[in-house]
């Protein structure tokens, strides 16, 4: 009888990390299920283990930065406007991971789940594209965060595929790969590639590149550039078009209006460089049109975020809430840098991040801010290690 009782706490407390790699990735509201969830398992955890890792997490410096992150953004939501999506992520990931036992996930089962969720996106992803053929803007989730979180997962299965030689990883991270590209999204598409080439130089650096790598490196390329081609270049074409038009004088087009938000960002950022605009930042931006400093194509379109996570956060929530960005961001990287532990594959996440980041805000998306979270604190924490 106990044993049975243990055996369904544990399935419940395990049931927002199983969530992220199973419905996460094919039900609408995915990010929000997330919460109930959260609250499942932190009252499984304290029948479980009362308060003992509550004890032993609250010293973890990652969840008070996390924290405060989460009390800054809740000071200014209340006051002079912020995204609640994003407050609301990370006030629940904070009290999650305060509960969560840190060793309740070990690297075997977190590669089971990979292996899962290539197989679940993939599908997903084929069904909208090929059977429904739908375009990507009538997906029930938006792809450009899901494009995002893919690229993590990714990542992570690239990394433990390079340690542990296995092909079931090596088809997973091939399925994570086709996956973001079906999407098209070319924020998401240029960083993977980016970060998973440079994970790849990095462990041929470390270990030697033989025939087996050599190969292996063909195959990936071969695999995934031919089924993929015409994705890729549907994007360049419409990339081609709109620098063209830009060239012509035209700004009104997808990356027009980018380039017209990020010029138009220093005159934001001062207005309030400490703390950011917060919701008015729309307002300032037709202020900035009367007085006839942007274009009146920028101030019609009145954009809900900059397409640039630094401008987006400097805008809104000044240079407190950037520098709060960086240490979610970063400091796992430091971490990693310091103690030796997960350095390859917590720079890979870094630097994936950090490259959406400059065409996108994937902190003000929950979808994809979740799993950058859970993903950071795992393997910041001693829960897994991969090296």
């Amino acid at each position: 009888m106990k044993n049975s009782t243990n055996n369904v706490l544990n399935l419940l407390i395990a049931l927002p990390i199983f969530w992220f790699f199973t419905g996460y990735l094919f039900i609408s509201g995915g990010d929000k299920i997330t919460v109930s969830l959260f609250v499942v398992s932190i009252l499984s955890i304290l029948i479980k283990y009362k308060l003992q890792t509550l004890k032993i997490n609250i010293n973890e410096t990652y969840i008070k930065i996390i924290l405060i992150s989460a009390i800054y953004g809740s000071i200014l939501y209340l006051t002079i406007g912020y995204g609640s999506s994003e407050v609301r992520t990370l006030i629940a990931s904070t009290v999650f991971f305060l509960f969560y036992p840190k060793d309740f996930l070990n690297r075997k089962n977190l590669s089971y789940l990979l292996l899962i969720g290539s197989i679940i996106s993939f599908a997903f992803i084929y069904y909208n594209k090929f059977y429904l053929g739908l375009n990507r803007g009538a997906y029930i989730i938006n792809p450009i965060p899901y494009a995002i979180t893919l690229s993590i997962y990714a990542i992570i299965t690239l990394n433990y595929f390079l340690k542990d030689k296995s092909y079931a990883l090596f088809g997973a991270f091939i399925l994570y790969l086709l996956s973001v590209i079906i999407t098209e999204t070319r924020g998401a598409i240029l960083p993977l590639l980016i970060a998973s080439a440079f994970m790849l130089l990095m462990k041929a650096k470390q270990s030697g590149i033989n025939k087996k790598g050599s190969l292996l490196t063909i195959i990936v390329i071969v695999f995934v550039t031919i089924p993929s081609f015409n994705f890729i270049k549907e994007r360049v074409k419409v990339t081609i078009h709109d620098i063209e038009t830009i060239q012509a004088g035209n700004e009104n087009t997808s990356i027009g209006l980018r380039l017209q938000m990020w010029k138009a960002s220093p005159l934001m950022i001062t207005q309030s460089p400490i703390y950011g605009n917060g919701d008015s930042h729309r307002e300032k931006l037709q202020e900035l049109y009367k007085k006839g400093s942007i274009d009146k194509s920028l101030a019609d379109f009145s954009p809900a975020h900059y397409h640039n996570q630094f401008i987006d956060k400097l805008i809104k929530s000044g240079f407190i809430g950037l520098a709060l960005f960086f240490l979610v961001i970063y400091y796992p990287l430091y971490h990693a840098v310091k103690y030796k532990t997960n350095k390859d594959i917590l720079l890979g996440i870094a630097l994936l991040v950090t490259l959406t980041s400059l065409t996108d805000t994937p902190f003000g998306q929950s979808f994809c801010l979740f799993p950058i979270l859970f993903s950071n604190y795992l393997l910041t924490s001693k829960g897994i290690k991969t090296n």
